[in-house]
């Protein structure tokens, strides 16, 4: 059985078919939206707007959405000239012009939300929410809206409330700022632009007399110009930098400020200035100055002490200073970092505190000790650890390691405790080759100071025995560094 081919006039005659079907469903789609619309009439504000006429149609729940009625209108159909004029009021007219613009650009069926304000007939504001449809001629033209309007204000009245609520925190917010805040801004060229009232409270001057001013207004003289300088030079090449300035107030006392400063720029994105907020920190570096003070009367107090120790054997107070230097620079080479070397170097000078309980006769004795008098000689690094013991300060507490182990020996042939190795404390065995060096190369009441070439012939001979290896080999590396603090510390 043969099967017949489909003529053409077959097929042109199903292709109209499937196009008019086509064009069937566009519209019933239309229609569909429409009866969607139509249903609810009776509940929402409906409208629908002619453009070739320019007018409006609306329902019964339309006017009464805008409180009036037909009774009062005459008709369902308003002009757009009264519907402008009427219902909507100024800062709106643009809103529904960039719709009806934007519908204009396409060239099919277009849909959109918006929202906007309506005025009802007894002049109260409407916030409204806009559902609108827009359909095309053949010519891809609109020809006709329609869409329903729904009352927002209520929604909106809260949002408005709540964003008002939001503006007043952050008045109060700003108004703390200012109030409690350091805060100051500048052009390029450091001229104050603006200044908050915590600014003019602690600086003593008002906002009148700073703004204006170059930010050197409030430099104080403690502070060199160049510091400033640099610190102008080096803001432009950061996001943001931090430092603790000492500042004049008017009427010639200071104030500290830790300030954070920041470029500000423009809303182009150029960059206009500075900007810095301040931490008011006078009272911080009162403690701090406070504190320094103490730190040096106890360094004093020690480097005096060392000193009376020495003094009482005859020997001089540059003794106990070389000592010191020395120690220090061992203290570094051998990798202490720069605070505990100089915490040894302050902490040194009492190695030999515990003389001072020592009796004259055997202290300065010229002559050989005795067995007898070398064990009592002995108990001076006893003596000093308990006269130092005990205290809460970091100095102090050092102090007392090197009184007490100065005399240990890298082998345990040491006293007080016979210590050896890494049992003694680093403090201590940097001590004790520091004080031998300085003892051998001058004189002292049973003795004459030693040749350079002697001293350094021990030292070799007691690496590893009287002093730990490492610290000789320090000595040796460095041994003109060691030799130019003598130079210059020479006794008197």
């Amino acid at each position: 059985m043969s099967i017949k081919k489909p003529t053409y006039e077959m097929l042109e005659s199903s292709l109209k078919e499937l196009q008019k079907h086509k064009e069937d469903y566009q519209e019933s789609l239309k229609y569909q939206r429409l009866l969607e619309l139509s249903s609810n009439l009776s509940s929402i504000a409906f409208w629908e707007y002619d453009f070739k006429t320019n007018s409006f149609f609306v329902n019964d729940l339309y006017y009464k959405f805008l409180a009036t009625s037909i009774e009062k209108e005459g008709s369902y159909n308003i002009s757009a000239e009264k519907y402008f004029e009427v219902f909507i009021p100024k800062e709106s007219h643009q809103v529904v012009l960039d719709v009806i613009g934007e519908a204009y650009s396409k060239n099919s069926d277009y849909t959109t939300k918006f929202e906007y304000t309506m005025r009802r007939r007894d002049g109260v504001i409407l916030y409204v929410a806009v559902d609108c449809y827009f359909e095309y001629n053949e010519n891809a033209e609109p020809y006709k809206s329609y869409g329903t309007k729904y009352n927002i204000t209520a929604e909106k009245n809260r949002e408005l409330e709540l964003i008002n609520e939001k503006n007043r925190e952050l008045k109060s917010l700003l108004a703390s700022y200012d109030k409690y805040i350091m805060y100051s801004s500048t052009d390029l060229n450091g001229i104050i632009t603006d200044v908050s009232d915590a600014f003019c409270r602690v600086s003593g001057y008002s906002r009148e007399e700073l703004i204006g001013k170059n930010h050197n207004i409030v430099r104080h003289p403690d502070i060199p110009a160049s510091t400033f300088k640099a610190l102008w030079k080096e803001l432009p090449k950061q996001t943001s930098f931090e430092s603790e300035v000492k500042n004049l107030k008017k009427d010639g006392g200071f104030y500290w400020v830790k300030s954070f400063f920041a470029p500000e720029y423009g809303k182009n994105g150029e960059h206009i200035g500075y900007r810095a907020v301040r931490d008011e920190i006078t009272d911080r570096k009162k403690v701090e100055s406070l504190q320094q003070e103490i730190e040096n009367t106890q360094k004093e107090v020690i480097l005096k002490m060392g000193s009376i120790g020495e003094t009482r054997s005859k020997e001089t107070g540059y003794h106990v200073r070389r000592v010191a230097e020395y120690s220090k620079l061992f203290a570094l080479h051998y990798g202490l970092n720069d605070t505990d070397a100089e915490l040894l170097k302050q902490a040194s000078p009492m190695h030999d505190i515990g003389k001072v309980g020592i009796p004259d006769d055997i202290l300065n004795k010229p002559d050989k000790l005795t067995e007898n008098e070398m064990n009592i000689m002995k108990t001076h690094a006893q003596l000093g650890f308990d006269m130092l013991k005990g205290s809460s300060r970091e100095l102090l507490n050092t102090a007392t390691v090197v009184a007490h182990e100065h005399h240990e020996k890298w082998d345990g042939s040491g006293y007080p405790q016979g210590l050896r190795a890494l049992e003694i404390n680093i403090y201590g065995r940097i001590t004790a080759i520091a004080d031998v060096f300085d003892a051998l190369g001058n004189d002292r009441c049973y003795k004459k100071a030693w040749s350079d070439e002697k001293i350094f012939e021990l030292f070799k001979e007691q690496r590893g025995k009287h002093f730990e290896p490492k610290l000789v080999d320090i000595f040796f590396n460095n041994i003109d560094e060691f030799l130019t603090i003598r130079s210059r510390l020479q006794d008197i």
